[in-house]
């Protein structure tokens, strides 16, 4: 029963918290709460949209769970979603399958490309002895900027 309180404590805390920040800007925290909760909970259709837009954070959450586990500091759990939803992608504009067969394609060209991300700051760490936790952070701001460049640019017209 404790962890459930002290979750629930800090709910409250963050709610209370942003509530002061809404009330410093000027705006009505009770009429953003609600529109939060109208928008994200409120019918079928926003619950479905919510879990839909929760569903990679949360696998990126566990996948960060499991790396911290192994022992070695990764924090390019962003940059390696960003790359595996690049490959992805790239696979779903190119590929000519059918969807029975396209979608766990998908599935594994956006691990590989997640895994090959994730592989880069790996080679760094045994090539060069860098720092895997400046190497992961820093990986993540270049596959930003990477996936920024293929979609306004190569993929523009795709």
């Amino acid at each position: 029963m404790g962890k459930f309180l002290n979750a629930a404590l800090g709910i409250v805390i963050a709610l209370f918290i942003g509530a002061l920040i809404m009330l410093a800007q000027g705006y009505d925290p009770l009429a953003s709460y609600a529109a939060l909760f109208q928008f994200s909970l409120g019918s079928p259709y926003a619950l479905a949209t919510t879990l839909k837009n929760a569903v990679p954070l949360v696998l990126t959450g566990l996948s960060a769970a499991i790396a911290f586990a192994s022992g070695p500091v990764n924090l390019g759990q962003p940059g390696q979603l960003i790359m595996g939803a690049l490959a992805a992608t790239v696979g779903g504009l190119y590929l000519d399958l059918p969807p029975w067969l396209m979608i766990p394609v998908l599935a594994l060209l956006a691990m590989a490309g997640g895994a090959l991300w994730s592989g880069l700051a790996a080679l760094l760490r045994q090539a060069f002895q860098m720092s895997e936790f400046i190497v992961t952070l820093m990986l993540n701001i270049i596959a930003d900027y990477f996936a920024l460049w293929v979609i306004t640019g190569p993929l523009k017209d795709a």
